[in-house]
């Protein structure tokens, strides 16, 4: 197995406790911790947390100087604060070092306190039941601490390791600690089953450390653990790894092959259970045919695995029995446990057996053989010190209950020779700062002015150094260690003391914790954590795309190239609805494809898949009616400019190419698929188009039209068929393909022409057919024909000028033809590019049929005006023109003054073809056109200095027999003294291309503040006016 691949697997999270060192006159020893260490998320809010104020709680222990008198040691400056409301309940002082008879601590005995544990491990709980929470306040421990506690140290020299630790929960069990890999210990003196042992083992918790039965991976752990126990005791260890396991009954199922022994011994609790292949259990050693132990590569060492068999073990004795899964009494030995002083019974164990293995069954059958005492062992598995703030699981397997599992731990080093170097690290999660500190009996150590070396190593669960592919021990820089997630051993050294004296290395073992990245939830607008909903849009398929995750902004900072990988992502339904994604074997893989030990997923299970709560969105569907005529002439066949008559159609599609885009009016290949052949038909049925005026529903006559507006609208027989039934339900009939549900189970009709389908959104969108009044048979349209009927207006696109709306149209008419038009309110239609809009949009190009339909009161013929109006791309040479008021954007014609002040209130253009019989425009007709349509713009009683210049020489008129392009400009002093107001426009006469007048329009451009009497004449009626004046002017000359 490759070293670094437990690294998320075999995590201690939480920091070891904070390490001091003292002389034997002066012992110094700080130490602080949080109350509780809540786990990390990828964003700190999605964190678990407690209460505020437990979120804030703070212990501080301060030894300060020692006290010394032979070889006893007292604390009497020691001091013990809380920031918390919270009274204590119990200290612990522990030996975390080997000791000697003689070590031990002790307490005096003093009323409100009670003493328990054992030599060198000695708690004190607080048994005042007046009190708030039955503890006592700081002030009082310090003072307790300060006065009755005593530490012996045989022979009074060497260096010893005591720990403290201050709870809010009171002591009822004996923990040992074990500095070597940061373990904790529990001896329990029940017997037992392996069985019962095993799970009572994995049910406790300690300061958040998930307990297990013990392991013992090393000489030096199973020395530690023979102090520990009086009577034998059970191990992890199995010769079946599957033994115990889920949907076993708690028998064995392997037995013992005919040729021989069990082929191996394996470590089946604690992180080793997850150390062997793929993720299994850890092999302890093999067994050969002679029955003996063989050992195997320990895959974090690379060395050989620790086993410690006593003689003649393990033999499997044949006498000694079990039960199969059948209930049937069987031989063999399987289970794996550790020599004492005694067995459970009292009977003595020989000498040369303390502390050696031997294999024993789970459930002793008969014989001397009895049921065993345990040890619970607590550290080195990943959910540990992860509490969820409530107490009840979800943070991790040790969950914390933050009411209660607060506590303090401080680590002291008594050393009377002030040589050894304490060092003190803290774990800290993937990216955070680094936090390592060295002292000598209390002394800070400054890294550079003190000359401190720093060595980075990767160790184990059980505090062993990880030996990489060189046989060497990994090394990691220091400035990789906090982006790198592990277990670390940091080593302290510095150059010795003047005096000769050889400084003795300090060393701390701390977490890099792999960040954990949620892509679970996400904040909602209040910043409260919510579940995240990934969505997509129906597409008739249950795929998803790892491409909808953006990891990059979910990833904490230090990510490096870090990617989302998935076996398989699927909706698990191709439907419109809620439900979830199942991603599975989803990971987090680094660049080359290999799963990156540094982030951990959120909700991932143990079978390697992801649930994210999910939604597929129904998808807009958008069908639209066509007419191949949108204009025609009452008593006029309907037909296109080919002759073609009216052809109704309907666009709906279905999208069949997976790189094509995805337009309005397709469906989803899986729809067409539902019959056989496939057909769109399939999910909306037969479609059927109706074309009915909109004023009394009178169906459209192609071949005899009447004036009306009569509108396209599709009907397809599984949504809104029509109400004569012609259409068939196709998708409904017995040609639907095997294995589809009925594709509409239910349509709601939202309105409007839209409808809920279930997986799609469907709108209905029409067309629109008018037809007007013929001139050619209506004398009534004849007096306003020549003026507006077959007329076009033309304007270049114009940035931020507003739309003209209906209503703007329609005073732009009435005040320009009024007594010509029938005293009644018009239906105005304006038709773009073939669709219906609202408005003229003048900043974007497009090509619009504005036709006003007048009601005659009477119950005549509808009165129609109707005229074209284009808004197109500027021409090369001829810029956009932008909405700016104010200053002139263009010089006046050549040969013009050039007014040196004032504000430009019209400038347009206007052409006309050539009218042979036309009278000229003079000044005077110039001057009283302006003051007929702009009375409120111009000074009433001010005549304007007009200017008109043709060819760049200033003529007197415009002459429309003769082509040419006018510029007029038309000064008003204002009677006041402000600015000049100008009027000024372009007229073109051109050479006569036919019967049609083209009016080409650019924007007036208003630069005061004078309202217009019609707001339509900002958008339209200048230049339709001014054609409408100029035609009747003409009109007027031609008559006289």
């Amino acid at each position: 197995m490759k070293p670094l691949h437990v690294l998320g697997m075999n995590l201690v999270k939480g920091s070891l406790a904070i390490a001091l060192a003292a002389t034997a006159s002066t012992i110094a020893v700080v130490g602080t911790a949080p109350l509780c260490e809540p786990a990390w998320a990828a964003d700190e809010s999605a964190a678990p947390s407690a209460d505020a104020d437990d979120e804030a709680a703070e212990l501080t222990i301060v030894a300060g100087p020692a006290e010394r008198n032979g070889n006893e040691y007292r604390f009497p400056k020691l001091k013990v604060t809380s920031n918390t409301d919270k009274n204590i309940r119990s200290i612990t002082v522990q030996f975390t070092t080997a000791i000697a008879a003689g070590d031990d601590v002790t307490f005096d005995a003093v009323e409100g306190f009670e003493v328990r544990g054992k030599t060198a491990n000695r708690s004190v709980n607080a048994t005042n039941a007046d009190e708030k929470d039955g503890g006592w306040p700081a002030a009082k421990w310090e003072e307790y601490l300060q006065k009755h506690m005593k530490v012996t140290l045989a022979g009074g020299s060497g260096t010893k390791g005591l720990r403290m630790i201050a709870s809010l929960k009171p002591v009822t069990d004996t923990y040992d600690f074990n500095s070597e890999n940061g373990h904790y210990y529990r001896y329990i003196p029940q017997p037992s089953t392996w069985l019962e042992a095993r799970d009572a083992a994995a049910a406790d918790t300690y300061m958040g450390l998930q307990g297990y039965l013990v392991t013992v991976t090393s000489p030096e752990e199973s020395n530690f653990i023979t102090t520990l126990i009086d009577t034998n005791m059970w191990m992890g260890g199995t010769a079946e790894p599957t033994f115990g396991a889920v949907g076993n009954t708690g028998r064995f199922t392997w037995q013992k092959p005919s040729a021989g022994w069990p082929y191996s011994f394996y470590w089946v609790t604690g992180p080793e259970a997850t150390m062997g292949p793929d993720g299994g259990p850890m092999e302890i050693c093999r067994m050969d045919s002679a029955g003996s132990a063989k050992p195997v590569k320990d895959p974090v060492t690379e060395g050989n695995a620790y086993y410690n068999f006593a003689s003649s073990e393990p033999n499997n004795a044949a006498n000694i029995g079990y039960y199969d899964n059948a209930g049937t009494q069987r031989s063999g030995e399987y289970c794996l446990h550790m020599y004492s002083q005694k067995n459970s019974a009292g009977v003595a164990t020989a000498a040369a057996n303390i502390g050696k293995w031997n294999d024993y069954p789970n459930f002793p059958a008969s014989g001397e053989h009895q049921k065993c005492c345990y040890v619970i062992e607590y550290g080195g598995l990943e959910d540990d010190n992860a509490p969820d703030g409530d107490g009840d699981g979800s943070g991790g397997d040790a969950d914390v209950n933050v009411d209660v599992d607060v506590h303090v731990k401080v680590d002291i080093n008594v050393d009377p020779e002030e040589l050894t170097i304490t060092t003190e690290a803290d774990s800290i999660t993937l990216g955070q700062a680094l936090k390592v500190s060295e002292n000598i009996n209390g002394g800070v150590l400054d890294p550079v002015a003190d000359q401190v070396e720093r060595t980075y190593v990767l160790v184990d669960a059980n505090g062993k150094e990880i030996i990489g592919d060189d046989g060497k021990p990994i090394v990691v820089p220091e400035a990789e260690v906090p982006y790198t997630a592990g277990r670390y051993k940091v080593t302290s050294t510095k150059p010795n003391r003047k005096d000769g004296g050889v400084y003795k290395e300090g060393s701390a073992i701390f977490t890099v914790r792999p960040a954990t990245v949620d892509l679970t939830r996400e904040k909602d607008a209040s910043g409260a954590m919510q579940p995240k909903v990934y969505e997509k849009v129906y597409d008739g398929t249950a795929d998803f795309s790892l491409d909808a995750i953006a990891l990059p902004g979910i990833l904490p900072t230090h990510s490096g190239d870090v990617r989302l990988a998935a076996d398989s992502a699927s909706y698990g339904t191709a439907d419109a609805g809620d439900g979830k994604i199942v991603l599975e074997g989803a990971r987090l893989e680094s660049a080359d494809g290999t799963v990156t030990t540094n982030y951990t997923l959120a909700g991932l299970k143990d079978d390697g898949t992801l649930e994210l709560v999910a939604r597929i969105v129904p998808r807009e569907l958008v069908v639209t009616a066509s007419s191949t005529v949108k204009w025609g002439l009452a008593g006029k066949p309907l037909a296109d400019e080919s002759g073609v008559p009216l052809t109704l159609t309907s666009n709906e599609d279905v999208h069949d190419d997976g790189s094509a885009p995805w337009a309005a009016n397709m469906l989803a290949p899986r729809d067409a698929a539902r019959v056989d052949g496939g057909a769109v038909e399939s999910i909306l049925g037969a479609v059927e188009l109706t074309c009915t005026r909109d004023s009394d529903g009178e169906p459209l006559d192609a071949s005899n039209p009447t004036v009306g507006t009569y509108t396209a609208t599709p009907h397809f027989a599984n949504v809104n068929p029509c109400a004569n039934g012609a259409a068939a339900a196709f998708a409904m009939d017995g040609s639907r393909a095997t294995g589809f549900p009925s594709p509409i189970t239910e349509v709601k009709d939202l309105g409007g022409g839209r409808y809920d389908i279930g997986n799609y959104l469907l709108t209905l969108k029409p067309a629109k057919v008018v037809v007007t009044a013929n001139p050619a048979t209506d004398p009534d349209l004849g007096q306003i024909g020549d003026l507006i009927e077959g007329g076009t207006v033309e304007e270049d696109v114009t940035p931020g000028k507003p739309p003209v709306s209906k209503d703007e149209l329609e005073d732009v008419i009435k005040d320009q033809i009024e007594g010509n038009l029938p005293n009644t309110d018009p239906v105005i239609t304006i038709i773009k590019d073939g669709e219906e809009v609202e408005t003229i949009d003048p900043t974007k190009p497009g090509h619009y049929v504005v036709i006003a339909t007048y009601p005659d009161p009477d119950g005549g013929p509808d009165k129609v005006v109707r005229f074209e109006y284009t808004v197109a791309e500027p021409t090369p040479d001829k810029p956009q023109k932008p909405e700016k008021p104010g200053t002139p954007d263009k010089p006046t014609a050549p040969g013009a003054s050039q007014p040196d002040q004032g504000n430009v209130i019209v400038d347009e253009n206007v052409t006309v073809t050539v009218d042979p019989n036309g009278k000229p425009l003079t000044k005077d007709d110039i001057a009283a056109d302006i003051h007929e349509r702009w009375p409120d713009r111009v000074p009433a009683d001010v005549k304007p200095e007009i200017t008109i210049t043709l060819d760049g020489k200033t003529v007197d008129s415009i002459d429309p027999t003769r082509p040419g392009t006018y510029y007029v400009t038309a000064v008003y002093p204002d009677p006041n003294g402000g600015p000049d107001r100008i009027v000024r426009f372009t007229y073109t006469v051109e050479e006569r291309d036919g019967t049609t007048i083209r009016l080409k329009h650019l924007l007036a451009q208003t630069g005061d503040a004078a309202p217009m009497t019609v707001a339509g004449a900002m958008a339209l009626g200048a230049a339709v006016t001014l054609a409408v004046s100029a035609a009747r002017r003409r009109k007027d000359r031609r008559n006289s």
